[in-house]
């Protein structure tokens, strides 16, 4: 079921116009129609206000294999409840949310996260990242803030590839490091060659 199955579903069990539905979660009318609609799909953000409106669990609007629950039911309104579950509940590793098409002028500067070794905040970057991909791939112009983003997204991805080269070059002796560079060279000039052909150029704007 996807997010826009989910979010006519959950709106018409509830039984809320689209206007109460949007005021319940401080959006805007026109949002959820465009969510409902399939036209565009709500950001990250959008769909935690919206978990935690209804107190549903975050995995259960952001993964298409589940089911969205009857939260109207006997059964759901008695069930089992975790602390704040709507919270600690990540997007699983599978799925990708692309952010709303808007005017971002009064958005938040959108910065990179850092996992604390209990729960992996740097997908949460991975998604916003999928997401500013969809929109130059649907033809969308970026805000300054998402432009922003993707280069220190970028930069810290390429950072990682270093280190990890860097951790094992480490790793070898000199007939070991001799023959890495032979590949190192090969590779190199094999990208050298892609960026000549046009079909893998980068668009200057993005």
């Amino acid at each position: 079921m996807t997010i826009a199955e989910k979010l006519y579903k959950l709106r018409n069990n509830t039984g809320l116009s689209q206007k109460e539905f949007a005021d319940k979660i401080g959006a805007s009318q026109s949002a959820v129609n465009y969510w409902e609609n399939g036209n565009r799909q709500p950001r990250v953000t959008q769909i935690k206000k919206i978990a935690k409106a209804f107190d549903i669990a975050l995995y259960i609007l952001l993964d298409d294999s589940y089911e969205l629950p009857d939260i109207t039911s006997d059964a759901w309104k008695n069930r089992a409840r975790f602390h704040n579950d709507t919270e600690i509940e990540t997007p699983p590793k599978r799925f990708t949310m692309p952010r709303e098409d808007r005017t971002y002028q009064d958005e938040p500067e959108l910065k990179l996260r850092t996992n604390d070794g209990v729960y992996d905040y740097e997908h949460l970057d991975e998604l916003e990242y999928n997401g500013i991909i969809l929109k130059l791939g649907r033809g969308v112009e970026l805000s300054p803030q998402e432009i922003k983003f993707k280069a220190a997204y970028e930069e810290r991805e390429l950072k990682k590839i270093g280190n990890t080269f860097a951790k094992f070059y480490t790793l070898l002796n000199e007939q070991g490091r001799k023959k890495a560079d032979e590949q190192i060279a090969r590779t190199l000039e094999a990208i050298e060659l892609l960026t000549k052909v046009p079909e893998y150029q980068k668009n200057p704007k993005d």
